[in-house]
């Protein structure tokens, strides 16, 4: 790592014209109260005025202090990855005295598990049969009867559960079964109550059991079993699963604001670019003003333009207040952050609390393991570096999924646009082009997230799969 060296100047004049400085060496240079960072692998105190969009949080592990690597500046080549330790997290915004760092790569994950049952005890040496019900998502709804012969194979019981709409156990991307050694596993999901019963048992099935894996959970390190209730995890909020814990650390929002003040509880624009990109050809091809309310996306820019010439005055309207231009029309349905700042609490003070807490919730499985409640959240959790002696580095646990505000901040087309060829250069998954889970539940059975065809944000189900990004919430000292 080349030695540091610092200069002043009283001006840019004599700064552009300064010969003194060394060309192989990182340099840091005070020109009148800017700071101008030269070199290779510049690296700065931790403080928020060091920061520019991409720097990334690393640890000393000589000094034992949180420092900047200046991204502009990185070399990987000669990074001196023996004394200091990379987050892999890049900064993107100061907040409160909290810098917010966002982490470079992402995963796929459910925002939230399926709820687990077991079928077991079941005697295929005689027949029998049951009357089975299942609430998963698009599932039949009504009383299916189970039946077998005797001497039946349980390949042919589990055959009787269909998937698909109507299904015995509904749709195939949220519900499931599968045989485990004599019993057999069903995991449902999607909207809905989720949720199993069995009946009129006869024959060899007499003794069968239906465990339901929902009751039994711990959050951190505190059981919280419950025999008599069932948790959908994803169809109802965290703060109804375990409202002792977390009523005062979740609350729900079902509705987005755009700059103007509509309310368009989806499709409010995030990524400006992104969403241009779709709505010009893609939008709605009939007249929306940018004072409609609702999720229709905006109107696609030949309709807009046929506005000049309509005969509906509030088209006419609509084109003349915007003075034609397509782009001042669409930045009236970007969305207003100040909007969801009911998602984090207190606007950022407690940043990572709902990520902290998600991820930390667990239910014991069949096979008597705990399994993440909540593994977008969960696998946020996850990212960090830990090396062995140095604590107070990067642990896992520091990472938190990002909140809906945050998606907001990050899918600013300036930042985003700004990060990703740092992203890029440390090997990362760049931003816009998938969609994102946010931390935040948009009720029950949805969270928000963005949507990276639209350049939106948007809700969907919440054991969906989409990507999980992890973001860094550090104190500056």
């Amino acid at each position: 790592m080349a030695k540091e060296s610092i200069f002043q100047y009283d001006n840019r004049e004599d700064y552009l014209s300064a010969n003194n400085r060394p060309t192989d060496q990182s340099t840091v240079s005070l020109v009148g109260s800017e700071v101008e960072y030269k070199g290779v692998n510049v690296i700065v105190a931790a403080l928020p005025q060091n920061c520019e969009v991409g720097d990334m949080l690393i640890y000393d592990k000589q000094e034992l202090k949180h420092k900047i690597l200046k991204m502009a500046t990185y070399d990987a080549s000669t990074f001196d990855s023996d004394r200091y330790i990379k987050s892999d997290a890049l900064w993107h915004r100061n907040v409160m005295n909290v810098g917010l760092f966002l982490y470079k790569g992402q995963d796929t994950q459910r925002w939230a598990a399926q709820c687990e049952f077991e079928l077991s005890g079941l005697d295929l040496t005689q027949a029998g049969s049951f009357s089975f019900i299942s609430t998963g998502y698009q599932a039949k709804a009504e009383a299916t009867t189970i039946a077998w012969a005797a001497n039946d194979t349980l390949a042919s019981v589990l055959a009787q559960f269909t998937t698909g709409n109507g299904g015995v156990i509904g749709n195939a991307s949220y519900n499931s079964a599968a045989i485990d050694g004599s019993s057999i596993i069903i995991m449902v999901g999607g909207t809905g109550t989720n949720n199993i019963t069995i009946s009129d048992k006869t024959g060899g099935a007499a003794d069968l059991a239906l465990t339901d894996y929902s009751k039994v959970c711990k959050i951190g390190d505190t059981l919280v079993s419950d025999t008599d209730t069932h948790r959908s995890f994803e169809g109802s909020t965290v703060a109804t699963c375990f409202p002792g814990i977390a009523s005062d650390l979740l609350p729900v929002t079902t509705a987005s604001y755009t700059v103007q003040g509509i309310n368009r509880p989806y499709r409010c624009g995030v990524a400006f670019q992104i969403f241009k990109a779709y709505c010009t050809t893609s939008g709605s091809s009939t007249f929306v003003d940018d004072t409609t309310s609702g999720s229709v996306l905006p109107m696609t820019l030949a309709k807009f333009n046929a506005c000049a010439t309509s005969e509906v005055e509030a088209e006419v309207a609509c084109y003349n207040r915007h003075n034609g231009d397509y782009d001042d029309y669409l930045r009236g349905a970007m969305i207003d952050t100040d909007c969801l700042k009911g998602t984090v609490g207190d606007a950022y003070q407690n940043f990572g609390k709902e990520g902290k807490l998600l991820a930390s919730i667990f239910y014991k499985d069949h096979n008597d393991e705990w399994k993440p409640c909540y593994p977008a959240a969960y696998q946020a959790s996850l990212w960090g570096v830990t090396v062995a002696g140095y604590t107070t580095g990067f642990e896992p646990g520091n990472i938190y999924l990002s909140d809906s505000d945050e998606l907001v901040g990050y899918m600013n087309d300036d930042i985003r646009l700004k990060l990703n060829p740092f992203i890029t250069a440390v090997g990362g998954t760049t931003l816009g082009g998938s969609s994102l889970w946010s931390s935040s539940q948009y009720y029950g059975y949805n969270a928000w997230y963005f949507y990276a065809t639209y350049g939106t944000l948007y809700y969907y189900i919440k054991v969906f799969r989409y990507g999980v990004r992890g973001s860094l919430a550090f104190q500056f000292l």
